[in-house]
């Protein structure tokens, strides 16, 4: 992979744009303007520009679209072991079981990475020509166990990497496992792969997607997605999850029928129908365009989602009047000093002990780092950090490494909206984030090129439609204009329209939130004023009492009987 160095571009980070000293002309211009940073350069997509001399360009198709990225956590690298056993090939057991369990042939089975160990068939999974792992089945049962800590790449990668090097289409099918893959195979298909572990439901997902990150390059590769995971209820849960991560607008998906997998086509369907079944692929969507198709059933059958999402931790009447739901735009105000921050980091870490969502967070008024984690281990334990053991420290730290993910503060300049929302995508990518909080909103860089008005629009359109489209709860906090306090000294509470730049603040999102406390008072109560939902099963306007703990920065619930009238 090319470097920035390569082209003579000096550069002081690893991510984000900043302004460098242009190689190409800085040595022509008048003694002056030398060394002047007029070269604009982009970490995120490996290019730049010189705004002086106009000289531009790249480092080419070899730059890692998550290498790139700047890493929200310093973690270890995992550390994978290679299996110190070598399969034997496969013999004629093996050939005879398949072709009469599975109907797939023996010229599949002895080029297909397929041997056999201790009675047990051995799947060989290949990267870069070196066995990483193997995946073993019972013959006499389905039981299935893998190589101690081998690393969870696809199998047939390496297969697949060199049908990519001629391939002039190089559409990636994915299947739920090894004996769908060589159904596929039987069938003429070199470009299929499958998941190393099989699929998953429900909140907790950790390690199932990590063959994306260690398969990353094939995946870069591909040009489209084909989806043939099981037909059951938990092999389409983990096929939509992992569309989500992937983009929907790049993956399609095979409609079985009646069939649970691909290797149920060829066991139970007529010769030929797995290739029929490729032919009608289906889209999950075209740019631009929705389908009635993804949301016929549930209307017709009346099981309506509507968006009701996940309570938000606190109390059953802030769950009434507020939830969280994957794909909502957010907008948190209120004046400095109320509690904003801390609500919205209190609704994170509720959601992800509650819910296991995960979350990325753009907070760089809390940096250092540490001072974050300070702040989210009490919130977390509801215990002041002073008191807390360091084993309890060490547990929420290994926590906050799986599931919250800090997106680091450019050194030299503000946050672009590109290099954050590439950041975002890849986030979505590898660990399958839910929610991000952008706190507060100035420490995005504005595009002095349009109006304020305008940016503040496009901004809002494109955290929203990023939202929808990766299903993530999108929660900007910003801050109201100077506001005039009253005859008893206190601020009124602030609306959507209260903020700076634009009306588009209430009118661009989904939820409108206002924090509100009165400093003439010391007793800790906060009132929740929720000013817009869109969606009326998620929620409705009126005002949620809570207090708020200063010693633990936690919000918690007052009795039903002190809430305030409804707005």
């Amino acid at each position: 992979m090319k470097t920035f160095t390569e082209y003579r571009i000096q550069t002081r980070q690893n991510s984000g744009e900043e302004a460098c000293i242009c190689p190409e002309c800085n040595q022509q211009r008048k003694s002056q303007n030398r060394n002047k940073r007029c070269l604009c350069v982009n970490h995120d997509k490996g290019v730049w520009m010189c705004q002086h001399c106009g000289w531009k360009g790249g480092l080419g198709e070899g730059v890692s679209f998550l290498s790139q990225i700047n890493k929200p956590v310093q973690t270890v690298k995992k550390a994978y072991k290679k299996p110190e056993v070598q399969p034997m090939d496969a013999n004629e057991p093996i050939y005879q079981w398949f072709e009469k369990q599975r109907f797939i042939g023996r010229n599949v089975i002895e080029r297909e990475d397929v041997g056999f160990h201790n009675g047990a068939i051995a799947f060989s999974y290949f990267k870069n020509g070196e066995l990483v792992n193997i995946k073993y089945r019972a013959m006499q049962e389905k039981k299935f166990w893998q190589s101690g800590n081998g690393e969870p790449v696809v199998y047939r990668y390496d297969k697949v990497m060199r049908h990519f090097e001629t391939a002039t289409d190089k559409t990636l099918i994915i299947v739920e496992g090894e004996m769908d893959a060589l159904a596929f195979v039987s069938q003429g298909f070199e470009n299929v792969v499958s998941v190393p572990m099989g699929s998953s439901q429900g909140d907790n997902l950790d390690g199932k997607f990590d063959f994306l990150e260690s398969s990353e390059e094939l995946f870069m590769q591909a040009d489209k997605f084909v989806m043939c995971l099981d037909s059951d209820e938990v092999g389409q849960f983990f096929q939509n999850e992992m569309v989500r991560r992937l983009g929907s607008g790049k993956c399609f998906k095979i409609n079985l029928h009646e069939h649970k997998d691909a290797n149920d086509v060829i066991l139970n369907g007529h010769p030929t129908e797995l290739i029929e079944l490729y032919k009608e692929i289906e889209g999950y969507e075209i740019e631009g365009v929705d389908s009635w198709r993804n949301c016929a059933e549930s209307v017709i059958t009346g099981q309506l989602d509507n968006n009701t999402g996940v309570d938000m931790g606190f109390t059953p009447a802030m769950n009434e009047h507020c939830r969280l739901v994957q794909g909502g735009l957010y907008v948190i105000t209120g004046i400095p000093q109320s509690g904003k921050s801390e609500w919205i980091e209190n609704v994170m870490c509720k959601s992800n002990i509650n819910h296991n969502w995960k979350w990325a967070i753009f907070s760089p008024e809390y940096y250092p780092l540490e001072n974050m984690a300070v702040k989210l281990l009490e919130k977390y334990y509801g215990q002041e950090y002073t008191k807390m053991s360091q084993q309890t420290r060490m547990k929420g730290m290994a926590t906050f490494i799986k599931n919250i993910f800090p997106i680091k503060p450019s050194e030299d300049d503000l946050m672009g909206v590109d290099s954050l929302m590439e950041i975002l995508k890849q986030l979505v990518f590898r660990y399958g984030i839910k929610g991000f909080i952008l706190d507060p909103y100035n420490e995005v860089k504005v595009d002095s090129s349009v109006s304020e008005t305008q940016f503040i629009n496009d901004f809002l359109t494109r955290i929203r439609n990023f939202g929808k489209k990766y299903g993530v709860a999108m929660c900007v906090v910003a801050h109201p204009t100077k506001m005039q306090k009253d005859s008893k000294g206190n601020y009124p509470v602030p609306t959507p329209y209260d903020i700076s730049g634009s009306a588009n603040w209430r009118n661009k999102a989904d939820f409108c939130i206002s924090i509100w406390r009165d400093f003439n008072k010391d007793d800790g109560e906060v009132f929740v004023y929720v000013q817009k939902v869109r969606w009326k099963n998620s929620g409705k306007n009126g005002c949620v009492k809570l207090f708020f703990n200063k010693k633990t920065n936690t919000y918690h619930g007052i009795s039903n009987r002190d809430q305030p009238p409804q707005l």
